[in-house]
């Protein structure tokens, strides 16, 4: 019986492509699973539709990712917070912060999961954080935290 993939499965083929398998093997696990089709012209070209605009979606997609690492990269964030005197911040500078300075900057919103940040800032100083657009993609954003009311330095 020749049947179309709805979804990848290992051992018989990726999403998209028509197969020879078993009467007993398509009617009994993979249409039932929701793994296949059969292969009639109407299933295979709505099928190929389907592979075609995911394909689309990815290309968009990547192409976004490709314009926010851009934006991102090397991209220089100063944040004044109160401290006391030894430099000790009074509670922490973390992702949401972090988030809400990069949109004022650029634009865009990072989801929070996607700042890589292992602890809250606590101190003052100069850091440097990737952000996690893709597994491709992770560029660094450099983050000067200073004390509320200090004049700025160019670093």
């Amino acid at each position: 019986m020749k049947i179309i993939l709805k979804r990848e499965y290992r051992g018989l083929g990726k999403k998209g492509e028509v197969k020879e398998v078993a009467d007993g093997f398509s009617r009994n696990f993979l249409i039932p699973q929701d793994i296949a089709l059969p292969a009639t012209p109407s299933n295979v070209s709505s099928i190929i539709h389907l592979v075609q605009e995911e394909e689309r979606v990815k290309k968009q997609t990547a192409e976004k990712l490709e314009s926010l690492e851009e934006k991102i990269k090397n991209l220089k964030i100063t944040l004044e917070v109160q401290t006391d005197v030894r430099g000790k911040l009074f509670g922490a500078v973390g992702q949401k912060e972090i988030q809400k300075e990069i949109e004022k900057k650029i634009g865009v919103k990072v989801p929070q999961q996607k700042i890589n940040l292992d602890k809250p800032i606590k101190k003052i100083g100069n850091y440097e954080v990737m952000i996690n657009i893709s597994e491709q993609s992770q560029p660094k954003i450099n983050i000067q935290i200073l004390p509320l009311g200090q004049p700025l330095k160019k670093t």
